[in-house]
């Protein structure tokens, strides 16, 4: 698969109180400028459920197919007021240019209405299970899923591939899960754990009991929604991220995770990217674009 040289039409450095004395501080991408970049609309909305959220936006290339998918997932720190699917849509617009089938889903935050525990993992995987329904009437290969998140949405993404490993007893289970053969974490979290060790504390909330229940639960339910325990996830596993700390994980953490992956016997990419910000993962043309098709690319061998 080949993937695009596709220049976003947006200056994604600019100078931050340079003076003479004091070098230029690169100003990075934020959630505004990601939503200008250019992108082509869907070929549908589809509901996945019955609530408002629940949708996701298909986009597909030009050709018969069948063409691989890959479902998208945003981030957004799992609250409704950071972000939503329309983050992701130059990515999208990218990777369907290319030759993906992008399904890129929307889902309930945990505070919204339905989204608290256990609603947004049940929301995304409907929204995931949901392409069995478009199968049939689009050009998808369902043998060839792969699954694309950014932030919290990375998270997502490698439980997307972690499904099947759900204990029956929980309330996220689902019999049959789509296969995902291999998820690509952008920039986010891979152990639910490390960030409920401090204080479960994301973009100034405390998001833990959204997320995995009561104090009493989380134990147990951290071992149905947390990529770490539930290795070997049985699918190729790609992280991209800064080569900085983040609130919700560090290149030390990421490191972790990778290893752990190897010793489970998953195949493991990694890729520490410097000088870039938090959403220039999302940015065809930035100077984190080439790990991300990298990412995609091997995800899908």
């Amino acid at each position: 698969m080949k993937l695009p040289r596709y220049v976003a039409a947006l200056v994604v450095a600019t100078t931050v109180g340079a003076t003479a004395q004091q070098p230029a501080a690169p100003r990075y991408l934020t959630v505004a400028d990601i939503l200008k970049l250019p992108s082509k609309p869907a070929v549908g909305r589809f509901a996945y459920g019955s609530d408002p959220l629940e949708f996701g936006e298909l986009r597909l290339p030009q050709g018969r197919g069948p063409f691989p998918v890959a479902i998208v997932i945003h981030g957004g720190c799992y609250q409704k007021r950071f972000a939503d699917l329309h983050i992701m849509d130059a990515l999208s617009t990218a990777l369907t240019a290319e030759g993906l089938v992008t399904w890129n889903i929307e889902y309930r935050k945990i505070d919204e209405p339905g989204g608290a525990w256990p609603g947004m993992f049940r929301d995304v995987a409907a929204g995931i299970d949901y392409l069995r329904e478009l199968g049939p009437k689009f050009p998808l290969d369902l043998q060839r899923v792969i699954a694309v998140g950014h932030s919290a949405g990375g998270h997502l993404a490698l439980w997307a591939a972690a499904r099947h490993r759900v204990p029956t007893d929980s309330p996220v289970w689902t019999p049959s899960p789509v296969t995902v053969r291999g998820a690509v974490n952008l920039d986010g979290p891979s152990n639910l754990q490390w960030l409920a060790d401090r204080d479960g504390i994301l973009c100034g909330a405390r998001v833990m009991e959204g997320l995995v229940g009561s104090e009493r639960e989380a134990a147990k339910n951290l071992l149905a929604t947390s990529p770490a325990p539930m290795l070997p996830l049985g699918a190729r596993e790609a992280m991209v991220y800064r080569s900085v700390a983040n609130p919700w994980a560090t290149p030390e953490e990421f490191a972790r995770y990778a290893a752990a992956v190897k010793r489970a016997g998953d195949p493991v990419m990694t890729s520490a990217v410097a000088d870039v910000g938090h959403f220039e993962f999302l940015a065809p043309g930035s100077a984190a674009w080439a790990q991300v098709v990298r990412a995609v690319t091997w995800a899908l061998e």
